[in-house]
């Protein structure tokens, strides 16, 4: 499945090590934005390694998934690039 994985992190040694952990698993396309592509199961797990850095009250980590139909309608304006194609890597 494809998710676009949104935070906001009060703390920034929590932000920066919630960076480095999406990294592992997709590609940033945003500040605070990620886009991935899992199963259930790493989902899950990547859900387990995110909740440690959520600890403020203002902390929010969202995620959102992309169905296939609406995938094939993904436009980007500006600069980057489209990661949810074919050739993504599941991890």
């Amino acid at each position: 499945m494809i998710l676009l994985v949104s935070y906001d992190i009060v703390k920034n040694k929590n932000r920066a090590k919630l960076r480095k952990v999406l990294m592992d698993y997709g590609y940033p396309v945003q500040k605070s934005v990620f886009e991935v592509m899992l199963d259930w199961e790493k989902l899950e797990r990547l859900k387990r390694e995110v909740q440690q850095f959520v600890e403020d009250p203002g902390d929010s980590v969202r995620f959102y998934q992309v169905c296939d139909s609406c995938r094939e309608r993904v436009q980007v304006l500006g600069r980057g690039k489209l990661f949810l194609n074919d050739d993504y890597e599941v991890y």
